[in-house]
Order: C-alpha cells, then sequence, then structure tokens
C-alpha cells in the first residue's frame, strides 16, 4: 500500500516544472488536519445509511408532517404554523433565485447541491437540468415548512398571544438554532456533500430570510380560523414590505441580466483597480478549471471523482456567468484575456503542455496526473479569493470571495484522500501567500 501511495506521488513531483514558478514558490503547504471528529463520523454513518438514506427522510418528515397535522388542533396552531410554513418556503425560494447571483452564488446549482440529499449525487451534472432543480426547490421547502411547523405548533397559545414585531424577533434566535442544527448535524449525515459546498452563512442567511415571514402569523392565523385578530393589520404590512423587497431583488435581477447590473456607489479608485483584475484573473483561472473538471468527469477511475469533476464544471461555468454579467454591468463590454504573461503569473495555473498531456492519459495514469495539476490549481484559487475577502471594494466580490475559498477548500480536501493522490496531502484550510500585492 506504501509502495502504491509512492508510485501515486510521483507524477505530482514530476508536474513541478508546469506549474507556474513564482506562484509555486508563494505557495506554503501544511498537513492535513481535516476532517472533523464530526465530519468523519457522518461520513461512516452514510456509508452505512446510504441505500436507507431517501426513504428514511422521507419517512420521517411525512411522519412528522402528518403528527403535526393530525394532532388534535382545536385553535388551529398546527394548521395555521403548517399555512404560514408554506408561505415562509416559497418566500424563501423566491429571494434564493433571485438574490443568489447579486452575490456571487448560482441558484440552479445550488438547487441542483439541494437535490442530492435525497436523490443521490447522481443528479449532479455539469448542466443542472429542470427536473433536478424542481426537485431541490421541493427538498428546500420541505425543510422550510418542517421547521417552521414545528415552531408554531409547538409553541401553541403563547405564539398566539405575540405581536407580528415579536414574532419577528424571535424568528431570528430560531433561524440561528435550526440553521445550525441542520447545517452542522443533519447535512453532514444526509448528504455531506451541502455543507461542503455551501458556506454556513449562506444557510443562516435562508433560515433568517424565512424566519422573517413569521411575523405574518397572526395574519394567516385569522385567515385560516376566520377569527378576526388586532395583531393582523401590523402582520399583514409586513407582509407587504417583504414583497416589495422581493420586488426590489427582481428589478435588481432584471437589470443584471439585461447587462446594467448596479454599481456599488462607495467604490474607491485603489479598489475598482484591485476589483477589475480580480474579475479578469478569476474568470481565466476557471476557464482552465472547467476544462480539467470535464476531463475528470469523463476520464476519472473513480465514481466520487467523476462526481467532484461534474460538480466543479458546473460551479465554475456558473461563476464564469457571474462574473461576466457583473462585468458587463460595471464596466461595459466582454472580460478582457490575459496575456500569457498574466496567466503563467496566476497562482496554481498548469502548463497549457501540461493540460494537452492530460487529455491523452487515461486509467489511473489520466487520475494521478490530473490530481497533481487540479489540487494546485484550487489552491491558487483559495489565494486568489482570500486576497478578494481583504482586499476587493464591492462587498459582493468579499462575499463571492468566502464562497469560492469555502467550496474549493472543501474540494482539495475531497481530492487528496482520491487514489492517486499526492503523498502528502495539502491542508488549503491554512493556505496563505507571503507576498504582496496579491493579484499580479
Amino acid at each position: 500500500m506504501r509502495r502504491d501511495r509512492l508510485a501515486s506521488a510521483a507524477p505530482r513531483l514530476a508536474a513541478g516544472p508546469l506549474i507556474g514558478g513564482t506562484a509555486k514558490a508563494r505557495m506554503r503547504r501544511i498537513p492535513l488536519a481535516i476532517p472533523i471528529p464530526a465530519e468523519r463520523l457522518a461520513t461512516r454513518s452514510l456509508g452505512v445509511l446510504e441505500p436507507l438514506r431517501t426513504p428514511l427522510f422521507l419517512t420521517v418528515t411525512g411522519g412528522s408532517f402528518w403528527a403535526a397535522l393530525g394532532h388534535r388542533d382545536p385553535h388551529r396552531d398546527w394548521w395555521s404554523g403548517f399555512a404560514t410554513g408554506l408561505a415562509s418556503s416559497t418566500y424563501s425560494s423566491i429571494v434564493l433565485s433571485l438574490g443568489a447571483p447579486r452575490i456571487g452564488r448560482d441558484a440552479p446549482v445550488d438547487f441542483m447541491e439541494l437535490a442530492a440529499i435525497w436523490l443521490g449525487t447522481g443528479v449532479i451534472q455539469p448542466k443542472p437540468g429542470k427536473a433536478t432543480i424542481m426537485s431541490g426547490i421541493f427538498m428546500h421547502q420541505v425543510a422550510d415548512l418542517a421547521w417552521a411547523t414545528l415552531f408554531f405548533g409547538s409553541g401553541g397559545g403563547r405564539l398566539r398571544r405575540l405581536t407580528a414585531g415579536k414574532l419577528a424577533a424571535l424568528s431570528i434566535p430560531w433561524a440561528v438554532l435550526t440553521s445550525f442544527i441542520e447545517y452542522y448535524l443533519i447535512l453532514p449525515w444526509l448528504q455531506p456533500l451541502v455543507p461542503r459546498n455551501v458556506p454556513y452563512w449562506t444557510a443562516l442567511s435562508v433560515h433568517l430570510i424565512s424566519g422573517a415571514v413569521y411575523a405574518e402569523y397572526p395574519w394567516v392565523r385569522e385567515v385560516v380560523t376566520g377569527r378576526p385578530s388586532r395583531r393582523a393589520a401590523a402582520s399583514r404590512n409586513i407582509a407587504v414590505a417583504l414583497a416589495g423587497g422581493a420586488g426590489i431583488l427582481g428589478v435588481l435581477t432584471a437589470l443584471g441580466r439585461s447587462g446594467h447590473e448596479v454599481v456599488w456607489p462607495f467604490l474607491k479608485t485603489e479598489g475598482k483597480s484591485f476589483d477589475r483584475e480580480f474579475l479578469r484573473h478569476m474568470t481565466a483561472h476557471h476557464q482552465i478549471g472547467v476544462r480539467l473538471s470535464l476531463l475528470a468527469a469523463d476520464k476519472a477511475i473513480d465514481d466520487e471523482l467523476r462526481m467532484l469533476g461534474r460538480l466543479m464544471a458546473a460551479q465554475q461555468e456558473a461563476e464564469i456567468r457571474i462574473m461576466a454579467e457583473w462585468w458587463r454591468g460595471w464596466y461595459g463590454g466582454e472580460i478582457p484575456s490575459l496575456s500569457q504573461d498574466e496567466v503563467a503569473r496566476m497562482p496554481g495555473m498548469p502548463h497549457p503542455a501540461a493540460v494537452d498531456a492530460l487529455e491523452e492519459l487515461s486509467g489511473m495514469a489520466f487520475q494521478e496526473r490530473f490530481l497533481t495539476l487540479m489540487i494546485p490549481h484550487h489552491e491558487g484559487a483559495v489565494l486568489m479569493a482570500s486576497d478578494a475577502i481583504h482586499q476587493a471594494d464591492d462587498p459582493r466580490l468579499r462575499i463571492f470571495g468566502d464562497s469560492i475559498r469555502h467550496t474549493q477548500r472543501n474540494q482539495i480536501a475531497q481530492m487528496n484522500v482520491q487514489p492517486g493522490a499526492p503523498l502528502t496531502p495539502i491542508d488549503a484550510h491554512h493556505l496563505y501567500r507571503e507576498t504582496t500585492p496579491r493579484i499580479p
């Protein structure tokens, strides 16, 4: 076994000169210190329960709703909570679909990852299908609906006496609690792919958005029970305000798609320069990443690595589209290509000859060579994303950088344990670059 691992490391050592020397010298590699114990346990449990995951999920969820709605409910608390949950899950799905691209996330890819929770990783494709996206939306709405039904059904008479403002305030700690439980306890068992590719702040934001609709409960309960409530008027006003917020997001989405993405009004001259260069460099970096990922999706011998290749291609293609949309709105036209010198100085960029040679390989030789190229490529993206977090002037690019860094750090960890991976793994959670400025 040790001899096999040494053999698999040889292509990595041989590939050194094919990676930009200047950028490579600026990377430090630290021994891997992950995964965390919770994820280890979740991964082992998932392996045993994989065939039962979907029926277990549907049984538990369906049973919870049946128990909730079949419960003796003289005051219609459960039914009112269910209706409010339906409104909150629908609203959060709309906001997620409209708002995700505004901060650099692609809603179809996110929904595809959610669909994998109950349909398995076979639904992961370079281009998310409509059925997969709808399955992901269904998965999201079921989860939101379950949390809301639990919140209002278990709260009973206590929540009936609260005003819309107090319900909105109470929804904040509830969102923190439920997002933590869902992200760190439930999802690592149901489908580790989701927390590996979606930062926690995304889950928290979705729960907060859903929780904002809880303030509509007095109005919804008035409709469900037919009993007038003096608290319903304020609740209706909040519903109107939330609808207005979704309308604003709709307008911003229409502007973005038409090439008029709103410019951040507080840009500084030096920040604007960094933002331009970041978009140019990350686009070129992602273009090579998509090419490598599609090769892995087609040629890798390991099923997980083929799935990861499909996912990486979907994510980076979507991010390229988002960056192109931002560029058209902020600077006009298409993103200019990089010079050969700029490409060579980017961290983790493989030499074109190395990529061409990879296309000719197959079997384990391909997989070993792919990992020796793709892991450093991801390392470079992590470093560039970290630069954006600290130096970008537009807050959307800072959020975008954090999303890229989270995703690609975890993908490095996944690639580190694939057959044919380098002997010395890389801990991307501690990558940093010694020199400044960060973007060449």
